[in-house]
Formats: C-alpha cells, sequence, structure tokens
C-alpha cells in the first residue's frame, strides 16, 4: 500500500511541474531587441581597444549612445537580458540573430 501512495504522489508532483512554459513577452518589438544586443556587442567589444585603465570609462559612455539611439535606458536593457535569461531558447534564437546581424555589418 506504501508503494502505491509513492508512486501516486510521484505522478502528481511529475504532472504538477510539467507546465508548459509562457511565451516570453519582449518589452519592445523582436528587431528591435536584435538592433540593441548588435550594437551593446559591439561597444563592449569597443570597450576592449582601450588601457583598461579606461575601459569602464568609455563603455559607460558608449553604452549611453546606445541606450539614446535605441530609446531604451539600462533598466529596460537589464529587463530584456532577464526575459532572455529566463527563456533560454528564446535568448539562443535571437543570440543567433544578433550574430547574423554582426556578421553582415563586417561585411559592409
Amino acid at each position: 500500500m506504501k508503494i502505491q501512495s509513492y508512486i501516486s504522489i510521484l505522478l502528481a508532483a511529475s504532472l504538477l511541474g510539467c507546465k508548459k512554459p509562457k511565451k516570453m513577452e519582449l518589452p519592445m518589438p523582436r528587431e528591435q531587441v536584435v538592433n540593441l544586443l548588435a550594437d551593446v556587442h559591439l561597444v563592449e567589444q569597443l570597450s576592449y581597444y582601450y588601457k583598461e585603465a579606461n575601459r569602464d570609462s568609455m563603455l559607460a559612455i558608449y553604452m549611453d549612445s546606445v541606450y539614446k539611439i535605441h530609446q531604451v535606458d539600462s533598466l529596460q536593457h537589464l529587463e530584456i537580458i532577464n526575459l532572455l535569461n529566463d527563456n533560454l531558447g528564446e535568448y539562443f534564437k535571437i543570440e543567433k540573430e544578433v550574430h547574423k546581424k554582426l556578421k553582415t555589418m563586417n561585411k559592409k
């Protein structure tokens, strides 16, 4: 009898744990997110051209410019990153689009 109750509990727990993940809603259109993240990648890489003492300051200046161009702030950027971290499947899809965009930019 104990085995049946354990099996019932495990079955119920596994059914409750298998929820379909809810659809992620980005705070802006997907294409805009891809453009934002592509620019963030660029400025992060650009900051490595500066001496370590100046790197953080230059990165902050570049990030402010990126935020102005895309009309977002650092909190919105962080919100996007957190949403993507919570939904890794979508994160990898968007990151793939970002890398594709960066490759096309590199060819120009």
